[in-house]
């Protein structure tokens, strides 16, 4: 977790307790922490063996950064290559729960945006849950969902991608996200990343600080569209220092993740 609470309701503290001091928590007889920040959350509510916490790494950060130099683009184009970017809208668009998503809010302005520039190429990756979402909670109707999806998705250079995105991501050039996990994950392959900041998500803990400070942060369409093209005109990366505090973080340990998981298991058998 990259929040410092995961909804405008819950007590303003730099840790939730919903995140890291939940029943099943107190009871897990081993809990296998992705960073020593993650691993400290757990330890500072004093209600568990702080031994049970176990700073593992993420096997899921490592799946990905083995996608690195194995992109696959799932826009074919036989002419000059494009500037390749991923668009990943969160789906937590309302305003009393973590309230990143903007989806919403743009979805007519990046359709005209990709209608205007065909040198650009947009993968929307979009949140599995967004699109019935922002209808049930009537933001959007399904037709006007239905409609610009098909719009979307009848230009040359925008498509829809679902499911894994290990490859996708090494593809691309830039990613566009207002969401969550991506401002880590996308990190670990070294690639501009613009946020677009709903000004009224709730606050990040130090570890979403430090991945908040390896993006570039936009709030509206011009800058959005401002931001992107600079980078597709050759701008360079500026957050690079911060990008290897992150990744520093993420990674803790030199062995595979998963092998410390299964000697932290067998080691606790023994005892």
């Amino acid at each position: 977790s990259i929040v410092a609470k995961f909804s405008h309701s819950e007590p303003s503290n730099e840790i939730s307790p919903m995140a890291f001091d939940q029943p099943y928590h107190r009871s897990a007889w081993r809990v296998f922490c992705e960073t020593e920040q993650t691993q400290s959350y757990f330890r500072s509510f004093q209600h568990s063996d702080p031994n049970k916490f176990v700073l593992s790494g993420y096997p899921k950060h490592e799946r990905l950064a083995s996608f690195i130099g194995k992109g696959s683009w799932p826009i074919k184009n036989d002419g000059e290559k494009a500037f390749r970017v991923i668009w990943a809208p969160h789906h937590s668009v309302g305003s009393d729960w973590l309230a990143f998503g903007v989806f919403h809010r743009i979805y007519r302005d990046m359709l005209s945006w990709a209608q205007r520039s065909p040198r650009i190429e947009f993968v929307l990756k979009p949140h599995p849950a967004l699109f019935a979402l922002v209808v049930k909670m009537g933001l959007i109707s399904q037709a006007d969902i239905n409609d610009f999806r098909a719009r979307w998705e009848s230009l040359p250079n925008c498509t829809i991608v679902d499911g894994q995105y290990g490859e996708l991501f090494d593809a691309s050039d830039l990613m566009l996200t207002d969401g969550i996990s991506f401002l880590t994950e996308y990190q670990l392959f070294n690639k501009p990343l613009v946020f677009i900041d709903s000004q009224r998500r709730v606050p990040f803990n130090a570890l979403g600080e430090l991945a908040s400070a390896c993006a570039e942060h936009v709030t509206t369409m011009p800058q959005i569209e401002a931001a992107v093209t600079a980078y597709a005109n050759g701008k360079p990366w500026q957050q690079g220092e911060e990008r290897a505090r992150l990744l520093e973080k993420l990674l803790p340990n030199e062995r595979p993740s998963t092998d410390i998981v299964l000697d932290a298991i067998a080691g606790g058998f023994k005892v």
